[in-house]
């Protein structure tokens, strides 16, 4: 198998590991104060009106894949998702609570803000990129997820993942493989359910990347969003039936 170059190798590491907002690799700070201000309005997510209280809340709590990064609201992933789980006639709220450039450790902080406090059912984890590029270790970026996890569980709601995985014909091994091992070794340990696989749709896909080669466009979304929908709906199909059992 011919080598990948170390460019190519680092411009595969950006679209798989999501550069979810910021594209320095190697700096050891979170995102700025600025960034974060400029993201603030969307860290929780729209509150549910009444009529919509027999529904199920699913929460998406992610970074710019989740956020939407550059497109209008309408075509980011919790949006389109929405509209293809309405049109398979599965009542349920699909809620973003993404935010561009957030680490594993800001989504904690905000947790009870975005989580908590729209009165979730099922929380689905899409985060990890932003800590992979600003230089953390893996095992510090599982920490935090596992937080958010039992955090979640012991509030009682369902927990998912999406995760990463390390692309064909790239060795695994490194902080690449370290990082792709974290989703695995989360959904054994915690017992929950893992799409592996969250950007391979769009991989070194240019039409369905903006120009910056790195996040999907609104058909690079569309994409994902049909290939994660059944997952989606399997979670919120395992909900009800849990929800009715304790009825």
């Amino acid at each position: 198998m011919a080598a990948i170059s170390s460019h190519w190798k680092s411009t595969i590491c950006a679209l798989v590991f999501g550069l979810l907002g910021a594209c320095s690799q190697g700096s050891e700070q979170p995102p700025a104060d600025n960034e974060t201000a400029q993201t603030d309005e969307n860290a929780r997510p729209d509150i549910v009106e009444a009529d919509d209280a027999a529904r199920p809340i699913v929460v998406f709590l992610g970074d710019s894949l989740t956020a939407g990064y550059d497109l209008p609201a309408q075509d980011a992933l919790p949006e389109q998702l929405a509209s293809l789980i309405d049109g398979l006639g599965i009542e349920a709220t699909i809620l973003n609570a993404g935010v561009s450039g957030d680490t594993t450790r800001a989504a904690l902080e905000r947790y009870d803000w975005s989580v908590r406090g729209v009165d979730a059912d099922i929380l689905v984890l899409a985060l990890g990129g932003n800590d992979y590029l600003s230089g953390y270790e893996a095992d510090i970026a599982e920490a935090n997820l596992a937080q958010i996890i039992e955090t979640a569980q012991a509030g009682g709601l369902q927990v998912a993942m999406v995760g990463i995985e390390v692309p064909a014909g790239m060795a695994p091994a490194g902080r690449e493989a370290d990082f792709a091992g974290i989703f695995p070794a989360l959904a054994q340990r915690y017992d929950v359910a893992l799409y592996a696989d969250f950007l391979g749709p769009v991989l070194s896909r240019d039409d369905l990347t903006l120009p910056d080669g790195i996040h999907p466009n609104a058909e690079g979304v569309s994409v994902i969003a049909k290939a994660l929908a059944p997952f989606v709906a399997e979670q919120i199909e395992q909900w009800r039936l849990g929800d009715a059992s304790e009825q």
